[in-house]
């Protein structure tokens, strides 16, 4: 029986009865008539031919209760056969009364991917119940095979080798996330410098390699600590900043020698070092920035300072150069040893 002699049979007398309730059981006991139903069936055909009912209620509503409409639209599934399940209860154990609708009643199963944990353990009870240990590893191995996942295979394969072997695998697994080395804060404060970052500019690529995996930067805070190592040590007052010369050459060297560290340890260099520098000065006048001093006739209108660049680091006993810099009028080595303001009277 198709659904199309269901249609013809629903639409007897009064057309399309199903909306009212006595027709719709009048045209369940006509179909049950028809088919000749074992009474020990009723119920289980009375349930396919109200999953049918409900689908063609609202295939009607959608074609706007317009017969012509109705059949032209549903063709194919009007074509199709309705099996009505008359065995009994403990025959079918389950099996769905209506084989070809479309729509199942109750809460719709989850593919086993989308299952939460609990439910995949409850899903497979049965099966790590009945089948041996070994027989389930051998069958996931051909099952990845079969797949084309080989790798993935052969390290079941290896795991379960002996106990021992899952171990190492679980430990170099773990390992792997510490591989990656850290980049060296010098090396990021000079990151820093060379590409002009602002505080959130680098911040945000920390951030982001984070994210990935990859926590190679240090912290800003860090970068602070490391930056406050190139400062020498400064004499500040509120008209005039300056460090000794002989201490901002001793920290210069130093600061060259701990980023030469690595061709020191290469060569065997003499403790007799020369530090060839150039020095400077210059000024401005006419710019007031109406900064307040502690004394009133204190101004920033004259500005003088002296500069120091350190140009070559030299081994005296060989001649051997230690470092040189790459750009002698760039500001990048600049080092400031007095900035004050002069008064004029």
């Amino acid at each position: 029986m198709t659904r199309m002699d269901l249609f013809n049979i629903l639409s007897e007398g009064s057309l399309f009865g199903f909306l009212d309730k006595k027709h719709r059981e009048d045209f369940v006991y006509r179909v049950l008539e028809i088919t000749h139903a074992p009474p020990h069936s009723h119920s289980r055909v009375k349930h396919s031919l109200s999953l049918f009912l409900s689908e063609v209620q609202k295939k009607w509503k959608k074609s706007n209760r317009h017969r012509r409409r109705f059949l032209k639209a549903n063709k194919e599934w009007l074509g199709i056969t309705v099996h009505l399940n008359f065995e009994t209860e403990a025959s079918t154990s389950g099996t769905p009364t209506d084989t070809t609708s479309k729509y199942k009643r109750g809460r719709p199963r989850k593919l086993f991917s989308e299952s939460s944990d609990r439910s995949k353990r409850r899903k497979t009870a049965s099966l790590r119940r009945e089948i041996p240990e070994n027989e389930l590893q051998f069958a996931a191995q051909m099952k990845l095979r079969a797949e084309g996942k080989v790798d993935a295979a052969r390290v079941i394969k290896d795991i379960t080798l002996s106990p021992q072997r899952a171990s190492t695998f679980r430990r170099a697994y773990k390992k792997r996330d510490f591989d990656i080395p850290k980049l060296p804060t010098d090396r990021a404060l000079a990151l820093m410098v060379e590409a002009g970052l602002s505080k959130n500019q680098y911040n945000l690529i920390r951030a982001v390699t984070k994210e990935i995996g990859c926590d190679v930067f240090p912290s800003y805070n860090q970068i602070i600590v490391e930056k406050s190592k190139c400062h020498p040590d400064l004499i500040v007052t509120d008209t005039k900043g300056e460090v000794k010369v002989q201490d901002l050459l001793d920290h210069t060297t130093g600061r060259i020698l701990d980023a030469q560290e690595e061709v020191l340890k290469s060569h065997n260099i003499a403790e007799n070092l020369h530090l060839i520098s150039k020095w400077g000065c210059d000024g401005s006048t006419g710019s007031v920035y109406k900064q307040r001093f502690a004394n009133a006739t204190d101004t920033d209108q004259y500005t003088f300072l002296t500069s120091l660049v350190p140009l070559r680091l030299v081994d005296e006993s060989n001649g051997n150069i230690i470092w040189q810099n790459p750009n002698p009028s760039s500001i990048r080595y600049f080092k400031l040893y007095v900035i004050s303001n002069l008064h004029i009277h």
